[in-house]
């Protein structure tokens, strides 16, 4: 733009001094010209759209392509355009992607690019720079899309068998011999109809098969709620252990989650963790128990954003005033790095208000016969989830 101002007074002194009226119109023609390229170029790049495509919601070591078509609807061409996005460091190195382009009267482009999901989190993309030209040279234009999309990446679920647990806690569908907890989902077989049966129960097939009416016998059977309660206090991890150890306690919530809501159970999750997207991120992440694979896949979201809050609330206090809400019977899961006799006495404060305590500790202690003999004793059950296979499971989910 300098070279052009120096021009242009040239121009106008040559004219002044020689009184040459063609340099005076040159003079004006370039200026005019300038003025309309970069009012054209400015419109032009203002109005250029652009769209990000990808998958938003991915599971670890998924490879996500992320395509951001750049379409040009003005009839003014922009025979460069430089297009800077940035990314994630974590699931990508470097941490932006940089691309140019010459894009014609009503055209387009695509800038593509690849993000390697080595790591669970809630990661952003952008913001996008775009600088572009006119076609004479005379003027550039920047413009900056500020807005920024999410991309999730869920953590890492395992069967219960490789977390250390048994295949048959004691949560889930339970036996009962009161008829009345039949489940509707649970068929054992048909009998006949008889007075005062209720049409819902009517088996239309077999009916029709049988040439009589019949109904579907169901097996008793009781539909336990579980609510997970996750410690993600920073100060109660080791600091040996503090990133192992609190990446498997997520690792722990989510394959419990996954394993209730795939067996129809409702299952829910309370956590003291850092949530990027709650109001300053301290207030406690609360998902009541409730049924379905919708939420599963808010557990599982929450699971990918949360990390180890330094200002936590401590695990005692949470669930004294998590589980109010919660009905009588609910399994209520603490998964813990530590346990002491504050956690004890809040296990036992459980039980006296009709629920049932479990106890999952995530780090590896020594003498964990006492920490399951003092769990006993305060009426619930203990579990020690940390074991050799723990790291390796994590090293494996992270390459």
């Amino acid at each position: 733009m300098r070279g052009l101002v120096f021009l242009l007074l040239v121009l106008f002194l040559l004219a002044l001094v020689l009184r040459f009226d063609m340099i005076f119109y040159l003079g004006y023609f370039l200026a005019l010209a300038y003025a309309l390229s970069r009012w054209l170029t400015h419109r032009a790049l203002t109005r250029l759209e652009v769209r990000r495509l990808y998958t938003d919601h991915v599971f670890l070591n998924d490879e996500v392509t992320v395509r951001v078509r750049l379409r040009n609807p003005t009839l003014w061409p922009l025979p460069w355009l430089h297009v800077d996005e940035s990314v994630p460091i974590e699931l990508h190195s470097p941490n932006f992607v940089r691309a140019a382009y010459a894009i014609g009267i009503r055209g387009q482009a695509e800038l593509q690019y690849a993000l390697s999901c080595r790591r669970r989190g809630y990661y952003t993309l952008g913001p996008l720079r775009l600088a572009a030209g006119d076609p004479f040279g005379f003027a550039r234009e920047e413009r900056y899309l500020r807005d920024q999309q999410r991309l999730i990446v869920y953590p890492t679920v395992v069967p219960l068998t490789r977390l250390g647990l048994p295949a048959t806690l004691p949560f889930g569908t339970v036996p009962a011999t009161n008829l009345l907890f039949e489940d509707p989902n649970r068929v054992a077989g048909v009998r006949e109809y008889t007075s005062g049966d209720s049409v819902r129960q009517v088996h239309w097939k077999a009916s029709a098969h049988a040439d009589t009416l019949l109904v579907k016998r169901l097996q008793p059977a009781i539909s336990q709620e579980m609510a997970i309660i996750l410690d993600l206090d920073e100060d109660a991890y080791t600091r040996r252990y503090r990133v192992a150890a609190s990446e498997w306690a997520i690792v722990v919530a989510a394959s419990l989650a996954y394993h209730l809501s795939t067996n129809k159970q409702p299952v829910g999750l309370v956590t003291n963790g850092h949530d990027p997207l709650a109001e300053g991120g301290a207030a406690p992440a609360i998902l009541p128990p409730r049924p379905g694979s919708g939420q599963a896949m808010q557990i599982l979201e929450l699971l990918a954003r949360v990390q180890l809050n330094p200002t936590a609330v401590p695990l005692q206090a949470l669930v004294r005033d998590t589980v109010l809400p919660l009905s009588w019977g609910v399994t209520v899961t603490l998964i813990t790095p530590r346990t002491d006799a504050h956690i004890y006495q809040a296990m036992h404060s459980l039980v006296r208000r009709g629920f049932h305590p479990l106890l999952l500790v995530v780090e590896p202690r020594l003498n964990f016969a006492g920490i399951a003999a003092q769990a006993r004793t305060a009426g619930g059950h203990a579990y020690h989830v940390w074991q050799s296979t723990a790291l390796q499971l994590l090293q494996e989910a992270t390459p």
